[in-house]
């Protein structure tokens, strides 16, 4: 019997890309930066929407990683912000 199969992700594709983690959680923070760094990536970390548009603009990220829920600006909206400034940007 097989197993079904849905999207996967290769890790090892990030090696070396600096990535934008926005999460307002401190918990969720450490525990995706220690995974993000055991991969050798590089990470900045946002703690609402509006800080992610305003460290986009200032350093474009190769990828943003974005919490849906978030005070300040949701993840929705800072998304399309940032899409809307920096099209080839991975969120």
């Amino acid at each position: 019997m097989s197993r079904p199969t849905g999207p996967s992700f290769d890790i090892d594709r990030m090696r070396g890309a600096r990535v934008l983690l926005v999460e307002d959680n401190e918990i969720n923070q450490e525990v995706a930066i220690g995974q993000l760094e055991d991969a050798a990536v590089f990470v900045d970390l946002a703690e609402n929407g509006a800080e992610a548009v305003e460290k986009c603009a200032a350093d474009t990220p190769d990828i943003v990683l974005m919490d849906l829920v978030m005070p300040v600006m949701d993840g929705i909206e800072a998304t399309r912000q940032i899409k809307a400034a920096h099209p080839t940007i991975q969120i």
